[in-house]
């Protein structure tokens, strides 16, 4: 064993340097307790990385977490938006669409004969023609012709004549002069104001006096 003070070799089992006298087994101790106690720098730097690494790593989601929280909500509100804007622009269609349907159906419907009667009294007799066309043509100028026949002989000239709907959508016209003969067909044609013919309608009579439908 070498002393640590002034280098001579001293035997194994010496407790005290032969040469300067020193306590060997206190140097001894010393460099022992020395190389236990000293600091693992090496463990220290390592944990110093690892808990910067997780801090870093900790910031990253909670960034990341962020960033999708944001773009979600917004998406969100986008979709939100646009479909109010599409419910609005629904409704406006639809209220577009119901308005106009309102307005084709306030229009006025095309002139025609709905339904009338005829009425014939004891011969020799006028006839009469009422023609109902609806209530909303009420105060129209119209015009009719009607041609009367028994068999095959025609009963008056059928001459064309200008008439005004009533307050009710009905007019009647009478023949011009008395029929000798019970009609048992008729021959109707409706005009217009202007003269175009809109309707027409053949109705079998029943050859008696009296009113009956068509």
């Amino acid at each position: 064993m070498y002393c640590k003070n002034c280098g001579f070799e001293n035997k194994d089992s010496a407790k005290y340097c032969e040469n300067c006298g020193v306590n060997l087994n206190f140097h001894s101790n010393f460099n022992k307790n020395y190389t236990t106690t000293q600091p693992n720098n090496s463990n220290s730097s390592n944990n110093n990385v690892l808990i910067i690494c997780i801090t870093l790593i900790i910031i990253l989601l909670i960034v990341t977490g962020a960033f999708l929280y944001i773009t979600n909500n917004n998406s969100s509100n986008n979709n939100d938006l646009s479909n109010n804007n599409n419910g609005n622009l629904n409704t406006a269609t639809a209220d577009n669409t119901g308005n106009s349907n309102s307005e084709v159906s306030s229009t006025v419907t095309s002139l025609k004969i709905i339904s009338g009667s005829f009425t014939t009294g004891s011969l020799p007799a006028k006839t009469y023609i009422t023609v109902y066309v609806g209530e909303e043509h009420a105060g129209e100028k119209v015009k009719i012709r009607v041609f009367y026949s028994h068999g095959s002989n025609q009963l008056n000239a059928g001459n064309i004549v200008p008439m005004t709907v009533d307050s009710t959508g009905h007019f009647t016209m009478r023949t011009a002069n008395e029929l000798n003969s019970y009609p048992d067909y008729a021959q109707i044609t409706l005009y217009d104001g202007d003269g175009n013919i809109v309707d027409t309608k053949n109705v079998n009579m029943n050859p008696v006096s009296g009113t009956q439908s068509f």
